[in-house]
């Protein structure tokens, strides 16, 4: 067996077969797609460029992805649940009802007096889409803010701990939003030593 001529560089040739061709496609595009799930990079980082705290963009995350535990999602991962909307006691919770249909949703956005939407969406990708396209800023802010507190007041229902009124939810995004501005008010106030004399 003669010997490689030791002056050259080896170089490894591997002729690919079509199928590993499709691949090597698939799997790069499953790396783009990895931190988003396929979801469009814009509106992730709208998300998480919310003036809110870091607990109100997870719960946005989760809506937009459609992954918080309502009885539909449960039931999709294999968990049993039989339940209905704790809110108003509808058969059927998802998350279409609970942020869109509820009776105690409508109320609290009605009382919010925030821009209606024109039509019930299908996903909460559609509906969170349309909220940071169409919502002013202060809008988009009190929206979200108040999406959380119907998901912790759904949660205190169903653990049947008093919840607050569709009222009093709509004022708690206000009053949220006003204790986050005044904290970051005196965030940026200089810090001084007052001497005792």
């Amino acid at each position: 067996m003669p010997f490689p001529d030791r002056s050259q560089e080896d170089t490894v040739l591997w002729k690919h077969s079509p199928a590993y061709q499709l691949l090597h496609t698939t799997s790069e595009r499953d790396k783009q797609k990895a931190s988003s799930s396929g979801k469009p990079p814009t509106t992730w980082r709208k998300i998480w460029k919310l003036k809110a705290p870091s607990k109100i963009k997870h719960f946005c995350w989760k809506l937009y992805s459609d992954c918080l535990p309502n009885a539909s999602n449960l039931r999709k991962r294999g968990v049993l649940s039989q339940r209905g909307c704790p809110l108003c006691r509808a058969k059927e919770e998802d998350s279409t009802h609970t942020f869109q249909r509820c009776p105690f949703t409508s109320e609290t956005l009605t009382r919010q007096q925030l821009k209606s939407f024109p039509y019930q969406f299908a996903c909460m990708q559609d509906l969170v889409e349309f909220s940071f396209d169409n919502l002013e800023k202060d809008q988009l802010t009190k929206w979200v803010i108040t999406m959380w507190d119907v998901w912790r007041q759904r949660n205190l229902a169903l653990r049947e701990e008093p919840i607050r009124q569709p009222e009093e939810t709509a004022t708690f995004a206000l009053n949220f939003m006003s204790r986050m501005a005044n904290a970051a008010f005196v965030a940026n106030q200089p810090f001084s030593i007052i001497e005792n004399g």
